[in-house]
């Protein structure tokens, strides 16, 4: 009965603790540093052709590894809500190298290669749309959140949702002179 009871009760707490906050999260920042631009976009994570809502940091956390060609330091981000992002970064080319996906106890890490430019002298960039799908399987009585992490490789793709995405920020991204530049992801292709 206890067990019962504390199994009720610790489903019933708050989402804590929140994400932790990203140097490169621009609903954070208190200004954009000089010579940055907005980069915005989504990374959607597809389980069984659901779009999955990270709303459970103390059991799920999606990380992105988001690696600057200038550096050999990887920038970790970690996903929220519908995985739309908004961060600031210098002008100059990334990769998003690779995800890890933890879930409670356990984790699955995967590579991605997605990569992106961002231009000088620009304001906004939207990269668009890193979509990242499962198959994964369980116990149908329980729920999909608590089923172990899908071990197969994702299949991945990029789409451009442009109006979806400038919904979507909670920020103006735009910019001052109300310009944004499209460079989309491109992933890199296996061989």
């Amino acid at each position: 009965m206890i067990t019962i009871l504390l199994f009720l009760t610790s489903c019933a707490q708050p989402q804590w603790p929140p994400p932790p906050i990203s140097p490169i999260e621009l609903n954070t920042a208190k200004s954009i540093p000089a010579g940055e631009a907005i980069v915005f976009g989504r990374v959607n994570v597809i389980i069984n052709e659901k779009p999955f809502v990270w709303d459970r940091f103390w059991w799920d956390k999606f990380h992105l590894y988001l690696l600057p060609d200038s550096s050999s330091e990887a920038i970790v981000y970690t996903l929220s809500d519908d995985g739309s992002f908004s961060w600031h970064l210098p002008p100059g080319n990334y990769t998003i190298t690779s995800f890890k996906w933890f879930r409670g106890n356990n984790y699955l890490i995967r590579p991605v290669l997605a990569s992106f430019s961002v231009p000088e002298q620009i304001e906004s960039v939207y990269v668009g749309e890193l979509v990242i799908s499962f198959i994964q399987t369980g116990a149908p009585a329980y729920p999909q959140e608590i089923w172990k992490l899908p071990r197969a490789f994702p299949v991945m793709h990029t789409e451009d949702n442009y109006q979806q995405a400038l919904r979507r920020q909670r920020i103006n991204i735009s910019g001052e002179k109300g310009e944004v530049t499209k460079r989309l992801m491109r992933l890199e292709e296996k061989r």
